[in-house]
């Protein structure tokens, strides 16, 4: 069990799959620095860190943190987690061991042991009230003089955050029964003197604690510089960093000393400057309006290094005086490349009924879910027919089928498809993932090669990036009847662990059957098109594979065509009511699959009836029918033999979709496609930027013009670091991004570093309930009364907060909380809506004939002492 870490609480010796020591470095010191006071991370991995990591004593490692932002601030990190439960269970010791030794159900005795921990905790957690007081911190250093005998701040304000998940043990049927926030409280500290270059510093604490750190230009990253950490690639146009901090709970941080002001990019390696521009002011505190109210953006007077000029290629960073480095970022086709094969590679993670050996990854998995069933509940769009609730669907079906029996006898059939956050299902929804992995190769097919993803595909003949889609579709095949017909759904009848029978989260511990849902005409003619598209695409290097896809995509398209076969009933699951599935899904998949059946076949029968469909088609382009984007074929490629009419307004309509979203890259704010002023601009994933960039791809994909490429590109900055947090949203990729998210695998597997691969859905708009209640603030639940009672404010006075729930006013882009517990929303991910738009937006980049290096292929998880997402910048 990952313990949540009681993160960096244990040893890193003791963590599963740490990373080995440090190897040498390959840059030197600047003068006069040892390594000793340098203290440097790790410069051979796949994403170098030879930054100056800070040191810590009179606290376990990982309860503290430092974070320069410039030579007069820093910013102190301290968890009193893990002391103040232990402190609060011993308090309650004996109540507590008599619940945990109670026959009752999980919820039950989680209520009853939460209401006597809560108010234990909360009355023990009494340090935070000191972080703000300049007398509770002096700051010393050995070779500055300056600070020879000590010196206190001038000027301390706090700030608390949670940062991630604790568990404690009080174990039954090997489940947790709390499970609880690690509370940051951050100590903005406004030092009395600028530090010197390349000199050290201890801040020492009332209570014992001390941090020391060196602060060098070159060797300490300054969290106001944000960069895409993968890196950008040599061939687009328009590549920025930015400058910009928030005060939190107060304001926009005054960087105005900056404005104008030069900066280098400098060789990670020998230290040569290769390029030199200035710091320009883009706005002063911009506001946003997302979901419809107008506010602070970014919290932030945001300030922009141009970087489009840069002409060599390598490993840099950005040095700034009085400020710092930035993380260190590629201008080559690897930063590109190494950004591609990891979120390519989040979804093999999430492969299902697939084992995950150590030869495969240095995130083992056992075989899990390759077994299906088959039942008799509608895919998806039935699932709530009252009073008939989602999961209910399928226990009805169970009741009326109790003899159930195996799809296959040989125990494969639910090999297949991907699982999304804490869920072990496959959904048709992943059809967009499939989508976008065929859009990719067509966009770029000299990109991709067999044996590129260095997984057991490899060797096959056919391009990694078409084993991917050949996976995700075989959940399918899998499915198909007898009479061609195809589920859209293999689910099973309640949440993983509903009934707490799981010792861990990870999937080969569920014990819960998985279902495939009924055999419908519109799921049927979903997996045609996609099917017979893939079997075109790998008939010249595999054909046998292409026949047997194109085979069963024809068959899929006969049982969907034929209105025989139209899935209804009387009295659907008992709950008194006709079903009869969508006609609008048909219209729209249908005009697909027999595109794509005429494309693999050149048979005319299959294009007549794509044409005859179009018009159909047409109207139910548009939300709530998925695959929005089911008609651009017609527009992609060289056939002129497809109606000119229709290929003409599909290619139009594509365009003017991406002229629209390029737009938004040119906003004064963090360049992104996504936006700004949108309702919706941060639902369902889209705050990683990369599902707006779906468009723009589809857009490059008809005309190859280098303002979609280039919008592209800053998609994935803002992906990988080009934002305001400074965090790359995707598990592994670059130097700062979440260890901490909902995924029952990866929480589990007692290795800290999380799942590479994995963006998650961020920013969503709103601080959940539970995260203002035990994140921003400790509120005490009574399971019982159902009343919550404020009990303490981690706020001070001087931070704002809404008298409604006493959440802290947040810019919008800061409504971030690193907690699967409390805000799962922001930690949830799926394959379709945060993973494949990743891969689609760097496969579009990817320069033709790469391949990845050993630093790639031999990814091992990450020494937790170099995890630096978990302490995020506030």
């Amino acid at each position: 069990m990952r313990v949540a870490i009681i993160v960096g609480l244990v040893m890193s010796s003791l963590i599963a799959g740490a990373a080995e020591a440090p190897a040498p470095l390959t840059a030197q010191l600047p003068d006069g620095i040892t390594a000793a006071a340098a203290n440097l991370g790790p410069a051979d991995g796949a994403f170098r860190l030879d930054v100056s990591f800070p040191t810590v004593r009179g606290c376990e490692p990982g309860q503290m943190d430092l974070q320069v932002v410039h030579a007069g601030l820093v910013i102190v990190g301290n968890d009193y987690t893990a002391e103040t439960r232990a402190r609060a269970y011993a308090s309650r010791k004996a109540e507590l061991d008599a619940i945990a030794a109670k026959k009752i159900n999980l919820w039950s005795k989680f209520k009853e042991t939460a209401a006597v921990f809560e108010p234990a905790f909360i009355a023990a957690y009494d340090k935070p009230e000191l972080l703000d007081q300049p007398t509770f911190f002096t700051i010393a250093s050995a070779d500055d003089q300056r600070y020879a005998t000590g010196l206190q701040p001038a000027r301390v304000t706090r700030y608390a955050m949670p940062r991630g998940n604790f568990r404690e043990f009080l174990e039954v049927r090997g489940r947790e029964c709390t499970a609880g926030t690690l509370l940051a409280n951050y100590s903005y500290v406004f030092l009395p003197q600028p530090m010197e270059r390349g000199r050290s510093y201890t801040i020492t604490q009332g209570d014992g604690r001390a941090i020391t750190f060196l602060f060098h230009e070159d060797l300490t990253v300054s969290r106001a510089l944000k960069v895409n950490q993968s890196g950008y690639a040599p061939t687009v146009g328009r590549k920025f960093a930015y400058l910009g901090a928030w005060h939190a709970g107060i304001g926009p941080l005054d960087l105005s000393a900056w404005d104008g002001k030069p900066f280098a990019v400098v060789d990670a390696d020998t230290r040569a400057v290769v390029h030199e521009g200035r710091i320009a002011l883009v706005a002063k505190d911009p506001t946003v309006a997302i979901q419809k109210q107008e506010r602070s953006g970014a919290g932030e007077d945001i300030y922009e290094l141009d970087l489009s000029p840069l002409q060599a290629q390598g490993e840099f960073y950005i040095r700034v005086d009085g400020l710092g480095r930035s993380w260190a970022f590629k201008h080559h086709s690897d930063a590109i490349g190494r950004a591609f094969w990891l979120h390519l590679r989040g979804l093999f993670h999430q492969r299902a009924g697939h084992e995950l050996t150590a030869a495969d990854t240095g995130w083992p998995r056992p075989l899990a879910h390759a077994v299906a069933y088959d039942a008799d509940y509608a895919p998806e769009s039935a699932l709530s027919v009252a009073p008939v609730r989602p999961f209910n669907a399928i226990e009805a079906h169970i009741k009326a089928h109790p003899d159930q029996q195996e799809r296959e006898p040989t125990g494969h059939g639910g090999v297949g498809g991907w699982y999304d956050a804490a869920d072990f299902d496959r959904r048709w929804y992943h059809y967009d993932t499939i989508f976008d992995l065929l859009l990719a190769y067509e966009l770029n097919r000299d990109a991709f090669s067999d044996g590129q993803a260095a997984t057991y595909d490899a060797g096959n003949g056919i391009p990694d990036i078409l084993d991917e889609v050949a996976f995700g579709l075989l959940i399918w095949r899998n499915s198909q009847n007898d009479a061609g017909g195809v589920a859209g759904h293999c689910e099973q009848r309640c949440h993983p662990n509903s009934l707490a029978a799981m010792p861990t989260g990870r999937p080969h511990h569920d014990p819960e059957k998985m279902f495939f849902s009924a055999r419908t005409r519109g799921m049927s003619l979903s997996y045609a098109g996609p099917a017979a598209h893939l079997a075109r695409l790998i008939a010249p290097v595999a054909p046998d594979q292409a026949a047997a896809w194109l085979e069963s995509a024809k068959r899929a398209y006969a049982f969907g065509m034929d209105e025989a076969n139209h899935y209804q009933r009387d009295d659907y699951l008992g709950s008194g009511k006709p079903y009869r599935e969508s006609d609008e899904l048909i219209a729209v998949t249908g005009c697909a699959a027999a595109l794509q059946l005429y494309l693999a076949t050149r048979e005319a029968p299959y294009l007549e009836r794509a044409i005859a469909l179009y018009p159909t088609m047409k109207p139910h382009l548009k939300w709530p029918i998925k695959f929005v984007h089911q008609d651009y074929w017609w527009a992609f490629g060289d056939h002129p033999d497809l109606p000119r009419p229709i290929r003409d307004e599909v290619r139009r309509r594509y365009l003017d979709a991406g002229d629209q979203v390029e737009a938004r890259t040119h906003e004064k704010f963090y360049r992104s496609p996504i936006d700004q002023r949108s309702p919706w601009a941060t639902t369902w994933g889209k705050a990683a930027g990369t599902p707006d960039a779906r468009a723009l791809a589809m857009a490059y994909g008809l005309d190859r013009a280098a303002k979609f490429r280039d919008a592209i590109a800053l998609a994935c900055d803002w992906v990988q670091g080009c934002n305001p947090l400074g965090l790359s949203w995707t598990s592994g990729v670059g130097s700062n991004y979440p260890w901490c998210f909902f995924s029952g695998e990866s929480e589990e597997d007692g290795i800290v570093d999380p799942v590479p691969g994995i963006t998650v859905y961020g920013v969503t708009g709103g601080i959940p309930m539970g995260a203002r209640r035990q994140g921003f603030n400790l509120m005490a639940y009574d399971g019982k009364t159902k009343v919550w009672t404020t009990l303490k404010r981690l706020q001070p006075d001087d931070v704002a907060v809404r008298e409604d729930d006493l959440c802290p006013h947040l810019p919008y882009w800061r409504g971030w909380v690193m907690d699967y517990h409390d805000a799962p929303e922001m930690q949830e991910y799926t394959v379709n809506e945060t993973i494949s738009p990743c891969v689609l937006a760097y496969a579009a980049l990817l320069e033709p004939g790469w391949m990845p290096g050993p630093t790639l292929t031999g990814m091992k998880p990450r020494d937790p002492r170099f995890i630096v997402g978990l302490w995020p910048t506030p």
